[in-house]
């Protein structure tokens, strides 16, 4: 039986959210098994107070269940809350800095690196 050309789109658009979904986990808790405290990563080898590095750690939500902190941001995430930074400046939206860098990344696939790559592909 053959199935249409929009059928198939429909079906490959739908495979992008468990893909999406499986790439989220993975990652989420790759970065939560390496050694190492994320806060000291971006604080660097500071000397800084305990309390200080609490509140931090609090703030980043890593004081919480990992499967808390799993579903949380995966709730931030659906509703389009990436959170904030905790490196400088303390505090701004992620969502910020993504909207910041987005138009250079829609120059990309508009500049000269499709040619060149079309170029590149063609047989001598």
């Amino acid at each position: 039986m053959a199935r249409g050309l929009g059928q198939y789109i429909i079906i490959r658009a739908l495979m992008i959210i468990p893909t999406i979904l499986i790439l989220y986990t993975l990652v989420f808790f790759f970065l939560r098994i390496l050694p190492g405290n994320p806060v000291m990563a971006v604080v660097g080898t500071k000397n800084i107070p305990p309390e200080q590095l609490e509140h931090l750690m609090q703030m980043a939500g890593l004081d919480k269940p990992l499967y808390v902190q799993y579903f949380d941001y995966l709730k931030g995430v659906l509703h389009g809350d990436f959170g904030v930074t905790l490196a400088f400046p303390m505090g701004k939206p992620v969502w910020d800095y993504i909207a910041q860098r987005f138009p250079a990344t829609l120059e990309l696939p508009s500049g000269p690196s499709p040619s060149a790559c079309s170029w590149a592909s063609l047989p001598e």
